[in-house]
């Protein structure tokens, strides 16, 4: 009897063990699983997470990406990033894309704090680059298409996108009425501060430029 009952008791203890370590082990994939599926779930193009994050916090972007031979002209709107679920802030979430996401930094709208300016980092050392450059006077009246031409007109390196894949071709703004008058405009600035902000989408405009001397900065609006 005595024998009977320890076998018993053995044979409960193995089982119990067997079943605890199954248990804990398809608990563990399981989160693992979903902490994965959370993950993919979360990977979005960087464009993607921008046009979120501006819904999210009522505002709007720039984006002025750069590229190498060898390297996609819209590198930089393609990184995957995951949009930060616990910022309370949108400073706090611009913080955070910047650890994930290569070259990336910003700057705020002097103007219209409304308006942040993604920017390629290597940008910031592109000798004659068109954005930053500053026209003594501003008058201007047409659309988005015709103010990209009247800055390339001023001898400044801005031009049209031309080809386009299909997709951004669908989003580009060729049409939206402007007025801009004023001195001493910095390019970036005349092409932000003047279009109507209202029944758009949170990307204003994407300019790609080649990483180069006085390189063409190729823009265009986005509806």
């Amino acid at each position: 009897m005595n024998s009977f009952m320890t076998k018993y008791k053995l044979a409960f203890a193995t089982f119990f063990a067997l079943t605890l370590i199954m248990s804990l082990h398809s608990s563990e994939t399981g989160a693992v699983q979903k902490v994965s599926d959370h993950m993919e779930a979360q990977a979005i193009p960087l464009l993607q997470a921008l046009a979120k994050m501006g819904e999210a916090y009522n505002c709007y972007f720039t984006i002025e990406a750069a590229w190498l031979d060898g390297e996609p002209v819209n590198l930089m709107e393609s990184y995957l990033v995951s949009i930060p679920q616990d910022k309370k802030d949108l400073r706090s979430s611009l913080a955070f894309l910047q650890q994930k996401a290569p070259n990336f930094t910003y700057t705020v709208n002097s103007s219209n704090r409304r308006i942040f300016h993604i920017i390629d980092a290597r940008l910031t050392n592109q000798e004659g680059y068109g954005p930053v450059r500053v026209l003594k006077s501003v008058n201007f009246s047409g659309s988005t298409q015709d103010l990209i031409g009247y800055i390339g007109n001023r001898d400044i390196p801005v031009g049209n996108a031309g080809l386009m894949d299909i997709r951004d071709a669908m989003f580009q703004d060729l049409s939206t009425k402007l007025q801009a008058k004023g001195q001493n405009l910095q390019v970036r600035s005349l092409l932000s501060n003047y279009i109507p902000l209202e029944e758009r989408g949170r990307i204003i405009w994407i300019a790609r430029t080649k990483l180069g001397k006085e390189e063409i900065s190729r823009v265009h609006f986005s509806k």
